[in-house]
């Protein structure tokens, strides 16, 4: 199964357990998310209903954004910065998927996405007004990793 959007290029192909990326041509295989997720709640945006189903955990989806490396993967790592994630998990998944080509590749267009002047604003409009310490704190924990 494909997700398709209006002229929106999409990354990621769903296939029976597995997920794979179009670009970089990388799996992620169905027993990852069995093993890195976990039966969570999520509430709508646009329609309030609360709906209780299984939701991969932010180091794998983390991984997932650092392998695409979209402009919006970007911001979503970004803010998934500033979280309590388990920063050897997410070396070790991103080191299990990329080779140190796509790493450095991956590293030096994300960093510049970040340092560029526009990046700030460009995360009011998908996560509202960043308060400057959640932004310094998401900002702090990206350059760690």
């Amino acid at each position: 199964m494909r997700y398709e959007m209006e002229q929106v290029k999409v990354s990621f192909d769903f296939l029976k357990n597995s997920v794979v990326d179009r670009d970089a041509e990388i799996v992620f295989e169905g027993e990852l998310f069995r093993k890195y997720s976990a039966e969570r709640t999520t509430v709508g945006r646009s329609v309030p209903t609360r709906i209780r189903m299984r939701i991969v955990d932010p180091e794998l989806l983390f991984a997932m954004k650092f392998v695409s490396a979209k402009r919006q993967d970007v911001r979503d790592m970004f803010m998934l910065a500033g979280g309590d994630l388990k920063w050897d998990l997410v070396s070790e998944l991103v080191w299990a998927k990329c080779s140190r080509e796509l790493m450095g590749k991956r590293s030096r267009s994300t960093s510049r996405d970040v340092q560029s002047k526009n990046f700030r604003d460009s995360l009011h409009g998908s996560f509202g007004r960043i308060p400057q310490e959640r932004f310094e704190l998401c900002q702090k924990d990206w350059w760690n990793f």
